[in-house]
């Protein structure tokens, strides 16, 4: 899918030991209709936005959702994934998880300067599916011939041709 026409960017996976680290940590939570990160290495309190720098984060907002990814504007790398999930809108759906390449980070580029606190639309389709049996949750199309590269210990994104976000997979989600 294309970005907007207000806004380029894409995403690129690079090897940082470091970053992957801390994400391979950093676990998505569902709770009473919310996504929110925790990490019990690098502590989130409250709803804090787990980011490294003074520079804060701007947020990729998923279409026709409340949910949005934040990006830390100082390393340009994926800090946050939360919001609100609106249960009606769920497709309950047989789902596995693709294969899983690890040891990447997901790196949002672009030529703009971002600016903290400003979201723009995640131009990525607003489906939301999910395998109750499985525990799987899944945002965009899903190709199952496609490898899923690791986001945080238990969310995987798949990208597009165009390096843009075609889908996010969140593992051990129990909507009830």
């Amino acid at each position: 899918m294309k970005n907007n026409n207000l806004h380029k960017y894409s995403f690129i996976l690079k090897q940082d030991k470091e970053m992957f680290k801390k994400n391979k940590n950093t676990k998505v939570i569902y709770k009473e209709n919310e996504l929110y990160i925790d990490n019990n290495e690098y502590p989130v309190k409250n709803d804090e936005i787990f980011y490294d720098s003074s520079q804060g984060s701007m947020s990729l907002c998923i279409r026709d959702t409340y949910v949005c990814i934040d990006i830390d504007i100082s390393n340009k790398t994926i800090c946050n994934l939360g919001g609100t999930i609106v249960l009606k809108n769920i497709i309950k759906q047989n789902l596995y998880l693709p294969k899983v390449v690890t040891n990447f980070v997901l790196f949002f580029e672009t030529t703009e300067n971002l600016q903290n606190g400003v979201g723009w639309e995640l131009l990525i389709d607003e489906k939301i599916l999910y395998d109750k049996e499985k525990k799987l949750l899944v945002f965009g199309n899903l190709i199952y011939e496609q490898d899923a590269f690791m986001l945080f210990q238990n969310a995987f994104v798949q990208l597009d041709i165009n390096k843009q976000l075609q889908c996010i997979i969140l593992t051990n989600i129990n909507i009830n």
